[in-house]
């Protein structure tokens, strides 16, 4: 990612967010970009993490639903664990073309995130710490939910899947609802 755009985008978030309470306004300018920076990289996994666990739940959903699959064992941890250990080459390969060299970390800090905020919260509401070190919290926070509950880990040939940007799963919904 350009990281002028990233800036640029984190001065954007900061007008939106209102004047961030906990920052300190006497702090130099560039510990002040790396917190807004830092603010940026949450809000884009906040995203993220909604769009996995929103992808987890149509998978419980699913093998709910089939009698051969269904078991009580396969819970929201057997489908983060296959998403983050067992990620299909397929999936890898189009992740690494987009540049995401750490795709394990980023889903895993996604659902961390999420498992502890129902809703974005304003720039101004996190600690200058927890902006610093969100990364650590966060993949502690996914570390915990995995662990919250036994579950069976599922076998990756069984369970296939890709990933798609927006424009991707646009062309692929119309395509579909245009072969009907």
């Amino acid at each position: 990612m350009d990281p002028f755009r990233f800036l640029a985008n984190s001065r954007t978030v900061a007008a939106a967010s209102g004047e961030p309470a906990r920052i300190d306004p006497a702090a130099g300018p560039p510990q002040r970009r790396l917190l807004l920076t830092r603010y940026c990289e949450i809000r884009m996994l906040w995203c993220i993490g909604k769009d996995v666990l929103r992808w987890i739940d149509q998978c419980l959903d699913f093998v709910n639903r089939q009698s051969e699959q269904r078991s009580g064992d396969i819970r929201f941890q057997s489908f983060a664990t296959l998403l983050i250990e067992n990620t299909p080459p397929a999936a890898v390969e189009k992740l690494l073309a987009w540049g995401v060299t750490d795709y394990q970390n980023l889903f895993a800090r996604a659902i961390g995130l999420n498992s502890i905020f129902a809703e974005l919260p304003a720039l101004g509401i996190l600690s200058e710490d927890f902006l610093r070190d969100y990364y650590s919290f966060a993949y502690q926070l996914y570390l915990c939910r995995q662990q919250a509950e036994a579950y069976r880990r599922l076998d990756p040939g069984a369970f296939a899947f890709d990933v798609f940007t927006s424009g991707e799963y646009i062309k692929i919904i119309e395509r579909h609802a245009f072969l009907k």
